[in-house]
């Protein structure tokens, strides 16, 4: 196995950008280009024997930081950064295989790995102090595969996919050689998995468990499969889909598997206070169902059906009732639905005729972004839902992506399409003009941007002192 040293730079801004509610920004402002305030490599924190770095999970306080030693070795280790001096927190390192971590509302931290406990692979859930490192409590969940875990309010959910058979880095023998194959598997024709559910409170009690249906264990990627309220788990060979209620476990609803219906293209949201499913997005009469946090319908609209959505977990803002992103049958025509009402409140032409909408996202409670296509191309543009109108068109090009937005900027990372050089560069864009705000060049040649809320991470692989972490802000 090749081994790969990282530098990690975290990136954010001196305060929020608006005020904590749906809607809220991806990223803190950043009015002007970032810069470094601290800088921690991975020799630093855990030692010379470190080859990799990266970062498990952050809020405003600290900083969770993941250490890969080289081979043979391997091992991981994990301490807390102070997210404002850069000064590790914990008196020594984590020795342990930290696989994520995730970090609540009220500030504790929790970590999710798999063990070995009576010649059974289990996963582990340690509740740790996240100001000294101590661990304060674990609970094991009992369930086959690997795990997933979210915070949730003052808690956190655990989801554990079913995959028989894994194996732990431990069980590996001094000398092996490990590599890494690449297959193309059809996983429908994969054995069925039973994923487990469970949400534990911040000091780990263990709250409720659930067993979804069979196959229903993809867990949340999308900021639209989870909310306060509310988590979609995926069917991993189909469309099919269930949603629970966080407070209490419920299934409180259970989509078709397409298999039987006919239909391949469900498209589901939560939003807070419920959830919204288009059945059929193919249909030429696609429809949008709304319901609340029981399961109930409370009301459709006929005509629409849900985007595609381009936000990840974590990364972008929640999903308010009134400011649904819907698309006509033909995709030539957006619009902004609101479950309150039971309909469309504003909507528009995706652009000039012939151009048709492809992804929307919330990027503030009356902004919202469409990316489109046409013949001639793509594009991205960003209107004003409160005012009915648009505010500009952003020049993203091929190989670009938006990484966030501060409530005045987008700021997209991507390939400088100016340049042969296959660095990332790191733009931000005033979306109420276009014109660009400011511009980081690359740190390294292989770079690559990633966010990380509220803030972003400068990944590396060309550092030789173990990976860095660094924090920048305007």
């Amino acid at each position: 196995m090749v081994s790969l040293s990282s530098a990690v730079m975290l990136l954010d801004g001196d305060g929020p950008a608006v005020e904590d509610a749906p809607g809220v920004a991806t990223l803190d402002a950043m009015p002007n280009a970032p810069t470094e305030r601290w800088r921690r490599t991975g020799h630093d924190l855990f030692g010379p024997e470190v080859a990799q770095t990266r970062v498990l999970a952050q809020n405003d306080d600290v900083v969770i930081v993941s250490g890969t030693r080289a081979e043979p070795d391997a091992k991981s280790v994990m301490t807390a950064v102070d997210a404002r001096t850069g000064e590790a927190r914990w008196g020594a390192p984590r020795e342990d295989w930290p696989s994520e971590c995730a970090i609540s509302d009220n500030g504790r931290l929790a970590c999710v790995r798999n063990a070995r406990d009576r010649g059974v692979v289990v996963s582990r859930v340690s509740f740790l102090d996240p100001s000294t490192g101590r661990e304060q409590r674990s609970e094991l969940v009992r369930s086959p595969g690997w795990s997933k875990i979210f915070a949730a309010g003052d808690g956190f959910l655990v989801i554990t996919d079913g995959t028989e058979n894994i194996g732990l880095p431990e069980d590996r023998r001094p000398g092996d050689s490990s590599r890494y194959v690449l297959m193309r598997v059809d996983p429908r024709t994969q054995l069925d998995r039973q994923a487990s559910l469970v949400r534990f409170s911040s000091d780990g009690d263990r709250l409720w468990d659930a067993a979804p249906p069979k196959n229903h264990s993809r867990a949340p990627i999308r900021s639209t499969e989870i909310s306060r309220d509310l988590i979609v788990l995926g069917d991993t060979k189909s469309d099919g889909f269930s949603v629970y209620r966080i407070d209490d476990g419920e299934l409180v609803y259970t989509g078709e598997n397409p298999a039987a219906t006919g239909s391949v293209s469900a498209m589901y949201a939560v939003y807070d206070g419920g959830f919204a499913i288009t059945p059929d997005r193919a249909s030429d009469a696609p429809r949008t169902e709304f319901f609340d946090t029981d399961g109930t319908e409370i009301g459709n609209v006929a005509g629409w059906g849900l985007t595609a959505f381009d936000s990840v977990v974590g990364q972008a803002p929640g999903i308010a009732a009134n400011t649904i992103p819907v698309l006509s049958a033909t995709r030539e025509r957006i619009g902004v639905a609101s479950a309150v009402i039971g309909g469309v409140r504003w909507e528009a032409p995706a652009g000039a005729p012939g151009v048709r909408a492809v992804v929307a996202t919330v990027l503030a409670d009356d902004t919202l972004m469409v990316s489109t296509h046409d013949p001639t191309g793509s594009a991205v543009q960003v209107f004003d839902t409160a005012h009915q109108a648009p505010l500009s068109t952003v020049p993203i090009s091929f190989g670009q992506s938006v990484m966030g937005f501060d409530g005045s900027r987008l700021v997209v990372s991507g390939r400088d399409p100016a340049s042969r050089s296959t660095a990332h560069v790191l733009v931000a864009y005033d979306v109420r003009t276009g014109a660009q705000s400011w511009q980081v060049l690359p740190q390294a040649p292989d770079s690559m941007w990633q966010p990380i809320e509220p803030g972003l991470v400068l990944v590396s692989t060309a550092s030789s002192d173990g990976g860095s972490v660094a924090r920048y802000a305007s």
